[in-house]
């Protein structure tokens, strides 16, 4: 029925013969509007977490954003039937998860000199601007969070930088050079309240894209 990040929440309501649903999400500390009609006035002011969706097959797509991490909130939402009757009002706690890597993407391209260059996607559980920080190097260990927020290792093989994802996008890019093929290490983080676990995977370089 939904799925919560750590900025934002996307919502699946089926409702039948409603032509829009009203909705506002709210710290979970905090009292619910009265009845139906107060959450309509709330929606139209469009202040805060609230909004009107549009009903079509049966259903509204709802997406909040803007959301703190961590955190737990209740989904309030009325239906309007075509000839403008309210449904009771339904409520939805959730709650939002702390920052976090979910993955990241990488192509290999050869630079003609022995050398390749690498561009990686990061993508995030958030779409607020985020910062990302990352370590890509030759040699396997088990880096703590503050390790890659602190920058390059111990080598100077060993590559690092920082970045913010683009607002609304959860992803940020990055790109590195290396020197020859082979296998290499990369180990990302997020920061949000709180650095995030660190994300490592193999970095396979040659020409095939990962």
């Amino acid at each position: 029925m939904y799925d919560a990040f750590a900025d934002y929440a996307e919502f699946g309501l089926e409702t039948s013969d409603a032509a829009k649903v009203y909705y506002v999400a709210l710290d979970a500390t905090l009292t619910g509007p009265a009845d139906a009609e107060a959450l309509k006035d709330l929606a139209a002011s469009e202040s805060g977490f609230a909004g009107t969706a549009d009903v079509s097959g049966g259903k509204a797509a709802i997406t909040v954003t803007g959301l703190d991490e961590e955190k737990d909130y209740v989904l309030y939402a009325a239906a309007e039937a075509p000839d403008g009757t309210l449904s009771e009002v339904y409520h939805y706690p959730f709650k939002t998860e702390p920052v976090n890597i979910l993955g990241v993407n990488y192509t290999v391209q050869p630079l003609g000199d022995g050398r390749y260059q690498l561009h990686f996607v990061a993508e995030l559980n958030a779409i607020s601007a985020t910062p990302v920080y990352w370590l890509l190097i030759d040699w396997y260990t088990h880096p703590y969070p503050e390790d890659v927020e602190n920058g390059c290792g111990e080598t100077e093989r060993d590559q690092c930088g920082n970045g913010v994802t683009g607002p609304g996008t959860g992803t940020m890019e990055f790109e590195a050079k290396v020197p020859e093929s082979g296998i290499y290490f990369l180990h990302v983080i997020a920061k949000g309240k709180e650095l995030s676990p660190v994300y490592s995977r193999d970095i396979a370089v040659d020409t095939s894209p990962g």
